[in-house]
């Protein structure tokens, strides 16, 4: 932090909080607008973002499982001796790890949105508010998709928030330098700025939700998709219409399924559907399943593909996890 913000807070002219204010609305869902090195379209022709991302029940449960397991760690702080690192169990920052680190948020919360932030953004953020001597009081999340990364004149990095409202001027927009900012990288391009999984697998998300609605539809239409009414004749576009019309509201969507057929005037229905397995839709979730679970690092079997477990135990697939999933999102934090 540099020496005029520690001198204006000492002075009492900016208390913390007084010219950064955040009245975004309480649980406005996260844009599409998250900062980002690679697009957001899949070839499904749907913008996969953090929001319609979670609908995947693959991507939701890679998700849940990675920031709760290691949001309910608790967190200690460290002290490099001569010896080696010892744990500080009554130093100041412990309370404010693992109770509350600001007066709005638990620290289960802080830590499970801001590891979410990190999984669906690549980054995760939160504002260092410190006092006048230099010591953070609290830590307060930022909205991955309301903080920008920029380059200053002298190619230094510094971070470029929008929260709405700035009492101090200039449109709602205030910059920060890395010493005010706790900034967690994922898997990143640059060093600078992570790129989330849910990017680099667009594609498999974005066939995975089509798959769902399809799943949807289809058992609207009480598991009978499509089909086709033949009579003898011709009929006018108007009764055509009506036909359509009135065999829908009969015989369409699951509560109707298995209501008996009444034709008359030697019509007869044919159905052109053909079941879930004859279309592959089956083994097509379960390749999407698979492998939108190995981009997050997560065995499939732990997020309900039971018949893909590849390891003798279950014991062995869960130290597998913690080893090479969670310790690196550990390390990160650490």
């Amino acid at each position: 932090m540099g020496l005029i913000q520690t001198l204006r807070r000492y002075l009492g002219t900016t208390p913390p909080r007084s010219k950064w204010e955040d009245d975004t609305p309480v649980g406005q869902t996260i844009s599409g607008s998250v900062q980002s090195y690679v697009s957001t379209y899949a070839n499904t022709g749907l913008p996969i973002n953090p929001l319609n991302a979670m609908e995947s029940p693959s991507v939701y449960a890679c998700v849940r499982l990675i920031a709760s397991s290691i949001a309910r760690l608790d967190w200690q702080v460290l002290k490099e001796t001569p010896e080696g690192k010892i744990v500080e169990p009554n130093h100041p920052l412990v309370p404010l790890l693992n109770s509350e680190p600001n007066e709005d948020t638990s620290a289960l919360v802080f830590r499970e949105t801001l590891l979410q932030h990190v999984l669906l953004t690549g980054n995760g953020f939160a504002y260092i508010n410190r006092d006048a001597a230099g010591r953070p009081p609290a830590l307060e999340l930022i909205r991955p998709d309301l903080i920008s990364m920029y380059r200053d004149g002298d190619g230094q990095p510094f971070y470029e928030v929008y929260s709405g409202r700035w009492t101090g001027g200039g449109n709602g927009r205030r910059r920060f330098r890395g010493a005010e900012i706790f900034h967690i990288v994922g898997p990143s391009f640059d060093g600078l700025l992570g790129v989330p999984p849910i990017h680099l697998c667009r594609d498999l998300i974005g066939l995975e939700l089509v798959c769902q609605e399809f799943v949807g539809k289809f058992y609207s239409n009480g598991a009978v998709p499509s089909g086709i009414l033949k009579m003898a004749g011709r009929l006018s576009p108007e009764a055509a219409k009506r036909l359509r019309e009135s065999w829908h509201s009969t015989h369409g969507g699951s509560r109707n399924s298995g209501k008996t057929a009444i034709l008359e005037d030697g019509m007869t229905y044919e159905s052109i559907a053909q079941n879930l397995r004859d279309s592959d839709l089956v083994e097509i979730r379960k390749f999407c399943r698979e492998q939108i679970a190995a981009a997050f690092g997560v065995p499939a079997a732990r997020i309900g593909a039971t018949d893909a477990q590849s390891y003798s135990s279950q014991e062995s697939a869960d130290a597998h996890f913690v080893k090479h999933t969670l310790a690196a999102y550990a390390a990160r934090l650490e």
